[in-house]
């Protein structure tokens, strides 16, 4: 089960990189807003703001 699932988001994110260069991908210059997490190990605030100019990738993961 878990292994379509891998593969299903492999597939959808194929598929999200194909339909953006179809469609002339992303505006030249997309900033995402600014917002702050708390880190889970020492409690400090984190800002997105605090990595620009570096690539960020998010993990959102939630177990319904």
């Amino acid at each position: 089960m878990r292994r379509g699932l891998i593969i299903i988001a492999i597939g959808i994110f194929f598929l999200l990189i194909i339909l953006f260069s179809l469609s002339g991908g992303l505006p030249e210059r997309f900033e995402a807003p600014d917002f702050s997490l708390r880190d889970i190990f020492n409690n400090q605030e984190i800002r997105l703001s605090d990595y620009r100019g570096r690539p960020v990738v998010l993990y959102f993961f939630a177990s319904w």
